[in-house]
């Protein structure tokens, strides 16, 4: 089975999410940014200040748009894109271990804890596996019209 899609879930509590960075590493060593201090640039040199996250990080359309340009002060929630782009892990074999690395960079703000994280992902159909569909229903079909071409014709007769 291989990757056609990803998304990762963080419940996190306490500490300051624009102190945060993680990482996820596919079970063939693919590497894509999850967190870079959200919020932090373009002169924020704090990032996001709230204290917490229940998020969904995903590609595509978002209820949030980039976790990195959250600057909240409130505890976040929601469905953001991550700050690197899942879809690099398009392709690799979805079997194996996956790894998530999750650090608070910034010492002060408080300890942020990791509570959960779970991995969504979308699988690609093996072509070995498509294919036997596509012929399986091939057969069905030619096996059908087989009976029906070769069914004796019916007549009526007048009353």
């Amino acid at each position: 089975m291989t990757v056609g899609g990803l998304t990762v879930t963080l419940n996190v509590s306490g500490g300051c999410n624009g102190n945060l960075y993680s990482y996820l590493v596919a079970p063939g060593g693919a590497m894509v940014v999850l967190l870079n201090q959200p919020g932090v640039g373009g002169g924020n040199l704090f990032g996001a200040s709230g204290a917490g996250m229940n998020i969904t990080l995903q590609d595509g359309p978002s209820d949030h748009g980039s976790i990195q340009n959250e600057t909240s002060g409130s505890v976040l929630s929601g469905t953001y894109n991550a700050a690197g782009t899942l879809v690099s892990f398009g392709g690799p074999a979805a079997d194996g271990n996956w790894e998530l690395f999750f650090a608070d960079e910034v010492s002060g703000g408080g300890t942020s804890t990791l509570n959960s994280w779970s991995l969504g992902i979308t699988a690609v159909p093996e072509p070995a596996n498509v294919a036997l569909a596509i012929f399986g229903g091939l057969f069905v079909f030619r096996g059908a019209f087989r009976r029906l071409r070769n069914r004796p014709a019916q007549t009526t007769d007048a009353l």
